[in-house]
Formats: C-alpha cells, structure tokens, sequence
C-alpha cells in the first residue's frame, strides 16, 4: 500500500495552482516513446519547467506511483502529462492519487481517443483533462463522462533539426523528382498483437472482413461492424471479459483497415521511379518487387531531407482517425516540400486548401491531383512558402504547450 506523508499530502493539495512562475510540470515519458520530440522544450519556453518521469516496459505499477509520489512531493506541479495515457493504470490507482492531491492529469490523446481509452473507464475524475488530436472524438468524450476535454491538434518541433536545411546528399539523391510516401503496413504489429492475445483466436476470422467494412464506413465502431455481421462474433467480442483484450481487437481492425487503404492508395500511384520509406512488407502488399523502398530507420532530419528534395509527398490518414491531422501534415511544409494529403474539414480547419495545401478525395482523385501538381512546380513552391508560414505562426509545439496551459489556468482559476 502507498502511502504519502500528511504535511507532504497538505502541502500539495494546500498550493494554489499556476500562482508563481516558473510554472511545473510532471511529464510522465515512455522510453520507447520518440513522438513529439522538443514538446518539453516548448513547455520550456513559455516558462512552464518540465520534470521527467520515465517510464520503462518492465516497469511496475507500484514502483512507478511510488517515483511519481516522491517526485511530487519535490516539486509540487501544477499538473502532470502523459501522452495517450502512457503511464495510467487502467484500475484508476495514478488517476485517484492525483484526484485526491488536486493536482491535473493532462493527457495529450495522440491516435483515435475511442481506441486508447478503452480500457480507462475507471478514469474519469474531474481532475483529468484530455487533450484530442481529433475534433471529431469530443462528442463520445463528453458521452464517456470526461468533464474536461478539448480539441488540441498536432503541431511541429521548431528546432532547427526538423527543417530540411543544410539536406544530406544522400536524401537529395533518394528523393529527388519523385513522389515519396512515408509510412508503415502495419503488419508487424498486427502479428505482435495476434501472437501475444491468445484469447483472440475465435474472432480472428473476422477481422479482416470487418477491416475492409471500417475502410468504407469510418464512422462506424468495429463492435457496431460485428454485430451487423451476424453470427457469433459480436457476443465473442463482448465476452473476452477485459477491456484491454478488446482493445486489442479494435486495433488489429482498425490497423489492417489503414493498409488496406494506404495500399488501394498507394497501388494507383507508385511507379518503380517513387519512392517508399517504410518496412519490406510493402513489396508484398503492393505485389510488386520491383518498387524503390528504403527503410524508415533514419533520424528525422535525414527525413525532412526527403520531404524536401521529393517533387511531393503523398499522405493518407489513418481510417480510424477521421480526417485528423497527422505529423506529416505539418512536417513536410515545414521541412520546405511539398503535400498532398486527403481531404477533411480539420485539415481544412488548419490550412488553406489551394493556397496553403493541397488535398485529394479517393484513390482515383489523388492520381489527378497528382498529375496536376507534378508539373506546376511554381505552385508547388508557392503552397510550401504559405503552409511554412502558417506554421511558423499558428503550429509550433510553443503554440500548443500555450494552448493548454491558458486552458488549465482559466479551468483552476
């Protein structure tokens, strides 16, 4: 049993939030974590000090509240962040140990908010504030009884390392005067997930079925997709008895669901002259051995590089986010290259379609779009110029650490 001091316990609950600067922060940081790199240093610069906790796959429940126990007592924050839950137990101990001692869990919900708090219901305090890189999630949030929950979208480091400045020849010579695409198949974690959930064995033959269904309606949840199905998956699902089990399940959907798309995508665009940077399991998901690919074992210079040097970058959006804006939508402007990434209003909501992006509506629409844009380099340039600058001046990680402080501050005022 954990325990905490009862001055220390006072001193903690007693402080009056956000009242002397510099503000603190407790980031609650996955080892194996790397996304949004410089988000501390961004905290940094607008005068909030972030204090790392790291968190370790062979770390245990227990020790960790125990580390983070002491460390609030050191340095008594103002809230506590964690990105998509990382470090929050799904028995709710981390959430009513902070609830209890007033102090904010902040969490940042980086991929679909439906998929990653499946397993917290337990979660729901009015200390917990999430933060969804979906619009489209903050209805179900509010279903869900979570009091706290905002509409906070992606953004970029704007350190100097993740421009495409002073480019590697080796990523000039890659992805020059090609189309370039960036991203997984996702089959990897897809058997990572079968082979480690035994418990999934009778629902596997559905799942791929059930995939292709999400990819034509997104709206959909896959447990709404089973029990149209028919038959005994849906009550299969529901009697897997733990919510991290069927979470499992709606990830392998959900990830099979986005190849299928990126591939039906993909297989309309790329030519042996692009350019893929993503495992070898593309040669066979496109059934063609003949494709350029390199790994995606690179820094993130060395790939701001690529964004630069290609004629264009595809992106296709996870299905299972709903139009949401992912990383490269604002890494490969501010890198200096050039987008084409699907059609949604959040896209929209961002940038300026036809002045600051450009977008594609389907696999078909995206080989006009890509025709059309291949050969107007001036455009090309033009629309790089005005997304760098809207970039520069709405979506920094300053802007958004900004955006979630002055909501925490008016929330505990």
């Amino acid at each position: 049993m954990l325990t905490i001091k009862k001055s220390d316990f006072k001193k903690v609950k007693d402080k009056k939030p956000f009242a002397k600067r510099p503000y603190a922060f407790i980031f609650i940081k996955r080892s194996d974590y790397v996304f949004l790199d410089g988000l501390e240093d961004a905290f940094e610069a607008i005068g909030v000090k972030g204090y790392g906790l790291d968190l370790f796959p062979w770390t245990q429940k227990q020790e960790f509240i125990a580390r983070l126990i002491a460390l609030i007592v050191q340095v008594n924050p103002d809230f506590v962040l964690t990105l998509s839950h990382n470090g929050v137990d799904p028995e709710g101990d981390l959430g009513n140990l902070l609830g209890d001692l007033d102090v904010p869990l902040v969490s940042w919900l980086l991929d679909s908010p439906g998929l990653i708090l499946s397993p917290f219901r337990a979660v729901v305090g009015d200390n917990v504030f999430l933060f969804s890189t979906d619009a489209s999630a903050l209805p179900e949030l509010s279903q869900l009884g979570y009091k706290h929950a905002f509409y906070l979208p992606l953004g970029v480091n704007a350190h100097p390392r993740a421009s495409g400045d002073g480019l590697a020849p080796a990523a000039v010579h890659a992805a020059e005067n090609r189309l370039l695409f960036v991203g997984e198949t996702f089959s990897a974690k897809i058997g990572r997930y079968i082979k480690t959930t035994p418990s999934l064995v009778r629902l596997l033959p559905a799942y791929k079925k059930i995939a292709g269904r999400l990819v034509a309606e997104r709206a959909k949840t896959v447990v709404a997709l089973l029990a149209e199905e028919g038959g005994p998956y849906a009550a299969w699902y529901h009697a897997l008895g733990s919510a991290p089990v069927r979470q499992k399940f709606d990830l392998i959907v959900s990830l099979y669901a986005n190849k299928l798309y990126r591939t039906a995508v993909l297989a309309r665009a790329i030519a042996k002259e692009h350019l893929i940077v993503g495992p070898l399991d593309w040669k066979n998901a496109l059934k063609d051995r003949s494709i350029n690919l390199m790994p995606s074992n690179y820094d993130r210079s060395f790939i701001a590089g690529l964004y630069k040097a290609a004629t264009i970058t595809l992106n296709i959006t996870s299905v299972h986010m709903h139009g949401a804006a992912n990383e490269r939508v604002f890494d490969v402007p501010f890198a200096g290259g050039f987008l084409l990434t699907d059609s949604s209003d959040q896209i929209a909501g961002l940038f300026e379609v036809g002045q600051e992006i450009a977008t594609y509506s389907g696999a078909d629409d995206f080989v006009e779009q890509y025709k059309r844009y291949a050969q107007d380099g001036a455009t090309r340039a033009k629309y790089s110029e005005n997304a760098r600058k809207r970039i520069d001046a709405e979506h920094t990680y300053v802007h958004r650490a900004a955006t979630m402080v002055s909501i925490l501050k008016a929330a505990r005022a």
